[in-house]
């Protein structure tokens, strides 16, 4: 769910965290139709991702020169491998926003996130975490802190089930998460003749037309 508006400060707890989900359209350059439980950690430096979470067939990880160990609010985790995601949306915040690419240490250990968003992410893409509101902020989108103990596997299971459902049969109309993402086409615009235009502007005096001309 998305708050559009202002809310009142939230009382925060220890067990609330700042968890979403999200999609990758590839992972590792193989197609993803999972939805993934995330979670954004501004004390990790890099991002991680679960070795589980990868699409079978995935193929295209990078081997570390020497294993990275970062702590993050899940843990400690060991990777060995870096991989690429591609096209990454957000739909409880923006489910029209895509964001380009994202690299991700792959890591093999036990959690019960499959991607970890670290700083290396959260500071280009501008997410405000706020745990003296227990508020989640990125621009005009805010979600409150929750409880990750409250959202179990068979809340994802249901999710995925819906988004293959839509996959397969094409359903037209709302999709599975309220019209979860619509494509953003490029805007098309028609060719403009400076002078033309300059000519039609009759509020300018003949030598400002004539300086528009010469530009």
């Amino acid at each position: 769910m998305i708050y559009n508006g202002p809310l009142p400060k939230c009382k925060y707890t220890a067990t609330e965290t700042p968890t979403i989900i999200c999609t990758a359209e590839t992972i590792g350059a193989v197609k993803s139709h999972r939805i993934l439980q995330i979670l954004l950690d501004s004390g990790s430096r890099k991002t991680l991702i679960k070795h589980s979470a990868l699409p079978r067939g995935t193929t295209k990880q990078k081997k570390l020169n020497t294993t990275k160990t970062l702590k993050t609010l899940a843990g400690n985790v060991a990777a060995t491998e870096v991989v690429t995601l591609r096209d990454i949306i957000l739909p409880e915040f923006d489910k029209n926003g895509r964001v380009d690419e994202q690299k991700a240490l792959v890591f093999d250990s036990p959690c019960r996130y499959d991607i970890i968003f670290g700083t290396d992410f959260l500071s280009i893409i501008k997410i405000n975490i706020n745990y003296e509101t227990g508020l989640m902020e990125w621009y005009v989108c805010i979600l409150p802190l929750r409880d990750p103990f409250t959202i179990d596997k068979e809340y994802y299971q249901d999710m995925e089930d819906a988004m293959h459902v839509q996959i397969k049969e094409e359903l037209p109309g709302e999709d599975w998460l309220d019209n979860y993402a619509t494509d953003i086409l490029d805007a098309k615009y028609s060719k403009t003749v400076v002078n033309d235009v300059v000519k039609q502007q009759s509020h300018l005096s003949a030598s400002q037309k004539k300086t528009f001309w010469n530009c």
